[in-house]
């Protein structure tokens, strides 16, 4: 899913480039949690609030930046009559197969792991049904069937 959304542009940015009072507080935030994580570990509540006041620093900074962005939105698909054929032709070859129908030969679709050397079952109706499945490569969504 999240790789159909990156080609369809959902979520997608402008590239922008990030100005130097930007990186520098990122640098100097980052550097204030390592500095209270340090002292945290000999001074207790010295280093807790250096460390407090770091993450805040580093969450306002990425909030600013965060609203500077501009994102894409999805725009939904609407349904057509093509997208309703794809749909049937995709379900129909898949029922013929799992429906017992009384006109389709099971038998066809028994898998034997010690075949003996002859010509497998073959059976029409599934064999017909399944070139539904070849429906998408003829078809082409604005124009319709080529």
């Amino acid at each position: 899913l999240a790789e159909a959304m990156v080609a369809r542009g959902y979520g997608a940015t402008a590239v922008a480039r990030q100005s130097s009072w930007v990186q520098v507080g990122l640098l100097l935030s980052l550097l204030v949690i390592f500095a209270g994580w340090i002292v945290a570990i000999w001074q207790g509540w010295l280093g807790w609030l250096l460390l407090a006041i770091g993450v805040v620093g580093l969450w306002l900074l990425l909030r600013r930046l965060g609203r500077q962005i501009s994102i894409t939105h999805y725009q939904r698909h609407q349904w057509t009559r093509w997208d309703t054929l794809l749909v049937v032709t995709a379900v129909v070859p898949v029922f013929l197969v799992i429906l017992p129908l009384p006109f389709i030969s099971q038998s066809s679709l028994i898998y034997s792991p010690y075949p003996k050397l002859t010509l497998p079952a073959f059976d029409v109706w599934i064999g017909l049904g399944l070139l539904l499945f070849l429906f998408p490569a003829f078809m082409n969504e604005r124009v319709g069937i080529l």
